[in-house]
């Protein structure tokens, strides 16, 4: 199964860097503005010096405007250091030369070929600026890092009503007979209406099942009782003096018939019954003694098709199951072997501690039909075959937790085995 991103990792991960750029943006646009501005500053200030000094430099042609370690000016008639010589008229920010950095501000004088330069150091602003920057910087820092704890605080806390409830679900009973879920008050609505939705989907199962409960209870009674008076009536007919020729087979047929739909009965009222309540209905069942009334019960199909029925079941074969139950799902599997094979010899014999195995003299079947058989049980499709059908008991047998395997043999036929739970182990069966 593929995975998932988290909820969590995808607010966490949105969030983180939603503050990346935004960020980003502050610190640029703080920067753009800074030397927008900066460049203003410098440009204001040395226009103003510059038209100073020529002022007076005008008025009085014997004035020299002060040269020190901060402040610099070549009005053209002096000669300025190459690298000043060199720039455009403009101004110039942060030129570097040596160890030092220069705002210069050039101008060309008229009808001169020589340039006016007025240079200012900013070294020290500079370092200034840089400390200024760095601190800056640092405090963005931490700020993002603040920010992230407080992202990973509040996600957290909003996802967590959320992981409880997904917690909480898988530890519900699937009849839901679990008190509601509670909300805690500083649960997100959300999280209410989630938890108030799963309440409602648990009460409605509740219902369903109530439903469910009291039809199968219905049908326990109801529904045996009018097939066992069929049964017991076909049978004393059958044992009847009077019972003519022409009129057996066909009470033989209504009997087999009331004894198929009783093990039917029995099957589907186990298969819609919880296996943990019916197992205490289970006891100690020796197959061996089962065994020879379920061979009897089909002693005359089989002699209508030229099959025999052979056990070599070895005694004692116990298991603990409900008695009903087993009964049913040996005597179908035998009916099946019956269905599916013409004439030969149908073996019953236990190969394991706990399995039993009935193998019939039919066709088999080839390993694409074995496959396709498989796959049919898997998805809970109707196989039938005789009887209740194959899909049936491979449900009863997941029910309680047996194993139902079935092979085809080489020499022809299939061997359907059933592995229960065997007495010694003495565990209850997991559904």
């Amino acid at each position: 199964m593929k995975r998932r991103p988290s909820l969590r990792r995808r607010l966490i991960v949105g969030l983180l860097a939603y503050i990346a750029i935004l960020s980003a943006v502050f610190a640029t646009h703080g920067y753009w503005v800074n030397e927008r501005t900066e460049q203003a500053v410098w440009e204001s200030l040395l226009r103003s010096e510059m038209e100073f000094f020529t002022t007076r430099r005008a008025q009085d042609p014997a004035h020299f405007a002060p040269n020190t370690d901060l402040l610099k000016f070549f009005d053209g008639n002096t000669p300025a250091p190459i690298a000043f010589e060199r720039l455009a008229p403009g101004l110039h920010d942060e030129l570097v030369i040596g160890d030092r950095q220069f705002v210069v501000l050039v101008e060309q004088v008229p009808n001169h070929p020589g340039k006016r330069v007025l240079a200012l150091d900013i070294t020290d602003q500079e370092q200034d600026e840089f400390v200024l920057g760095t601190r800056l910087g640092v405090s963005v820092a931490l700020v993002a890092l603040l920010l992230s704890g407080l992202i990973f605080w509040g996600v957290d806390r909003l996802i967590k009503p959320l992981t409880q409830l997904v917690k909480t679900i898988p530890t519900l009973k699937p009849d839901g007979r679990d008190p509601p879920l509670d909300v805690a008050h500083s649960a997100p609505s959300e999280i209410a209406l989630m938890t108030e939705a799963l309440n409602g989907y648990s009460q409605r199962i509740r219902d369903h099942i109530e439903r469910e409960t009291e039809f199968i209870n219905l049908a326990s009674h109801e529904l045996r009782t009018p097939v066992a008076v069929i049964t017991n009536a076909m049978q004393v007919a059958l044992d009847h003096e009077d019972t003519t020729d022409t009129v057996r087979p066909y009470l033989e047929r209504a009997h087999r018939t009331s004894v198929e739909m009783a093990e039917l009965s029995n099957m589907l009222l186990a298969l819609a019954r919880d296996p943990a309540r019916i197992q205490k209905e289970a006891r100690e069942v020796d197959l061996a003694e089962e065994l020879s009334s379920i061979i009897e019960d089909h002693t005359l199909v089989a002699d209508n098709k030229e099959l025999t029925i052979v056990s070599q079941l070895q005694a004692p074969f116990r298991v603990e199951a409900p008695p009903q139950v087993v009964r049913a799902v040996i005597s179908n599997l035998l009916r099946n072997a019956i269905e599916n094979s013409d004439r030969g010899t149908i073996l019953i014999r236990n190969t394991g501690l706990a399995t039993l195995s009935i193998q019939d003299p039919g066709h088999g079947m080839s390993g694409e039909e074995m496959s396709a058989l498989y796959t049919r049980l898997t998805r809970g499709g109707i196989v039938r075959s005789g009887g209740i059908g194959l899909g049936l008991i491979a449900r009863i047998c997941q029910h309680f937790g047996w194993i139902l395997q079935l092979d085809s043999q080489v020499q022809g036929g299939t061997v359907a085995s059933v592995t229960f739970v065997p007495i010694a182990q003495g565990r209850s069966p997991e559904h």
